[in-house]
């Protein structure tokens, strides 16, 4: 299940994403799977990525799990 997240705010200490679809356009509430998302700065070592997208993998045996990956785009 591909995610995606657009730069909606920078507080103190970390990024606040947004959940969007692939153009960038927020999603209703009623639709969102994950909502807001914090990143802690310190986490992309000074750059500030305008768009993430996770690929969310739901499992739980060691071949799942092996597979999970997260993309950073914009960086």
């Amino acid at each position: 299940m591909e995610i995606h997240f657009k730069l909606f705010r920078i507080t103190k200490g970390a990024l606040r994403y947004q959940e969007c679809d692939k153009q960038g356009v927020p999603i209703g509430s009623k639709s969102v799977k994950i909502g807001a998302l914090y990143v802690r700065k310190t986490a992309f070592n000074g750059s500030v990525p305008s768009q993430l997208t996770i690929d969310l993998v739901v499992g739980n045996d060691e071949e799942t799990l092996e597979h999970v990956k997260v993309g950073i785009e914009g960086i």
